[in-house]
């Protein structure tokens, strides 16, 4: 037992010194925090008692095409912290055996982050005008 418990903290300290590993789990964070603090600076947009549904998406011949209700655009942060936490669960996991899937599943978190605050963006947007 004494082992095995020496075994995870030398692998947990390797694991965290990983700079592949931190560097984009930091930006990953960053990126999640910024989707969030996106959602809470523009509340008054989002949420609005008077409007029953909300703009989610929008094509330029056609115009708004699919409305939900407010608490519809919270799905895409939660969706990005979702893939930042499976990322980073899958890369611990594997990063013994497959360090560079480690870095492609990393940087493709970040990827992803990034295309869920643009697309946030271009929402709340449609909504203020």
């Amino acid at each position: 037992m004494d082992i095995k418990r020496t075994l995870h903290t030398i692998y947990s300290k390797v694991f965290l010194r990983d700079r592949g590993y931190m560097i984009p789990l930091g930006i990953n964070v960053a990126l999640q925090l910024l989707l969030w603090g996106m959602v809470w600076y523009y509340k008054g947009v989002i949420y609005q008692p008077d409007r029953e549904f909300f703009a989610l998406h929008y094509k330029v011949q056609y115009g708004i095409d699919f409305l939900a209700p407010w608490y519809y655009v919270l799905a895409i942060p939660a969706f990005g912290l979702l893939i930042v936490i499976m990322n980073a669960t899958l890369a611990r996991y594997g990063h013994l055996h497959e360090r560079f899937g480690m870095h492609v599943a990393m940087i493709g978190a970040c990827v992803a982050q990034v295309i869920l605050l643009w697309a946030l963006y271009l929402i709340i947007q449609v909504n203020i005008f």
